[in-house]
């Protein structure tokens, strides 16, 4: 379930790390990024929204494999911004970003210009 933030700035998918399927986020991330009425809650590239669902999907599975249940009870649900450059997550965040600069070097920059312009 997709409920966006009171703010119009991307928004909260629960249960999120039941979805691990790339063509199904993709589908998602699609449908959810081309619906008028959350016109305003995206701005950047599908391949950010889909990068940055399947980081947290890793980090659920990484954090419930070690036992760490507060992190993995943080990473079963997505809290996505207008771009990927939104996120705030601190360390997680730093490595989230430079494996979208290494995977899509182009996607990341407008990405980034996107999010630069809007804050």
């Amino acid at each position: 379930m997709f409920l966006p933030n009171t703010s119009g700035n991307g928004g909260h998918i629960t249960n999120s790390y039941k979805i691990t399927d790339e063509k199904t986020i993709r589908e998602y991330a699609d449908y959810l990024m081309n619906q008028s009425c959350l016109s305003g809650c995206f701005a950047g590239s599908v391949e950010g929204f889909v990068f940055e669902w399947q980081v947290h999907n890793v980090a659920y599975w990484a954090y419930s494999t070690i036992g760490n249940t507060e992190k993995a009870k943080s990473a079963k649900h997505l809290d996505i911004g207008k771009t990927i450059y939104a996120d705030n997550h601190g360390k997680m965040s730093g490595l989230m970003f430079l494996g979208f600069r290494i995977l899509y070097p182009n996607l990341a920059i407008t990405d980034k210009e996107i999010y630069d312009s809007l804050y």
